[in-house]
């Protein structure tokens, strides 16, 4: 269906265009696949985008080789890919190097297991920080009076203050 060339275009079209033009969704032509005994998948598995010069060994090769040569111990991954690149002349994305870091057991002992804030609020992002700023409280007759904080609480005695000073 898909892995042969249009007779008329001389084209090659995938699965996605051909299951949407003949209404077809593309499981079916998968399982039909699987059934006759075919690969589901017709090309290898391989790593997207554009093959790199070096590999995996060579480049944990380097690594390893900067972070003997450096007088400090537990640098992160973006010192040394950044050595690597300017220094070095390699290029190699960032993500990259941490990956490799992180597969060998390479990484910075210092940031092991470090605590991350917990919200008041229970809000799921990391830095949560607790509401500051104006919040509703329950007042002896039941209604929400807006209370203020900390801050709008010394905003008020300053002012309190500076009346009672005339």
């Amino acid at each position: 269906m898909s892995h042969t060339t249009s007779a008329l275009a001389g084209r090659f079209y995938g699965v996605k265009l051909v299951c949407r033009t003949w209404e077809q969704p593309p499981s079916s032509y998968y399982g039909a696949r699987q059934a006759q005994g075919q690969p589901v998948r017709s090309f290898p598995a391989s790593k997207r985008g554009p093959k790199t010069p070096l590999s995996a060994a060579a480049l944990l090769g380097l690594i390893r080789a900067d972070l003997n040569t450096s007088p400090f111990q537990g640098e992160g991954h973006r010192k040394v890919w950044t050595r690597l690149r300017v220094r070095d002349g390699v290029k190699v994305g960032r993500r990259r190097v941490l990956r490799l870091r992180r597969e060998n057991h390479l990484l910075s002992p210092y940031r092991a297991g470090a605590a991350r804030p917990v919200s008041i609020r229970g809000d799921h992002h990391p830095g949560a920080q607790p509401h500051v700023g104006h919040r509703r409280r329950q007042g002896l007759d039941g209604g929400g009076r807006l209370g203020l904080d900390l801050r709008g609480r010394r905003a008020l005695e300053r002012r309190v203050h500076g009346l009672a000073c005339l």
